[in-house]
């Protein structure tokens, strides 16, 4: 019985850090994406409670704001450059960060969307097997 405990326990333990390792991000790549002056005027609500400490308002970004949907700068938005870049998710998954990462090296040269466009109201994600040439990639 001790066996099969300490081996659940090994395989449990094995299974967390293959998952901590998928999903590990690089919260230095959010920097690419980020203006202080810009993240504080359009969040009321960290006018407040964090101030313009470019630091703390980049630290919030990065740990939670990106993930709320809110914009690091006028230029990017990462909900929608994930909603708008259906391709990118084979390459990146749940990796936010490499995203941020990927706009700033390509995504702003290809003339990727990277904002949210009028017609998409509140939608946060499709998927379709249509794959149409008409869109600008």
């Amino acid at each position: 019985m001790k066996k099969w405990a300490i081996a659940g326990a090994a395989a449990l333990l094995m299974l967390g850090s293959v998952t901590t390792a998928y999903a590990k991000e690089n919260k230095e790549d959010y920097r690419a994406v980020f203006d202080a002056q810009y993240y504080y005027d359009h969040n009321a609500d960290l006018q407040e409670s964090i101030g313009m400490d470019p630091e703390a308002l980049f630290n919030h970004f990065a740990t939670v704001g990106a993930k709320e949907g809110r914009s690091g700068n006028a230029e990017f938005n990462l909900k929608a450059y994930i909603y708008n870049n259906p391709d990118l998710f084979v390459t990146f998954k749940k990796d936010l960060s490499e995203y941020c990462k990927h706009y700033a090296a390509m995504g702003k040269n290809e003339g990727r969307i990277a904002l949210r466009q009028e017609e998409q109201g509140n939608i946060i994600g499709s998927w379709t097997t249509y794959y149409d040439e008409t869109i600008p990639r």
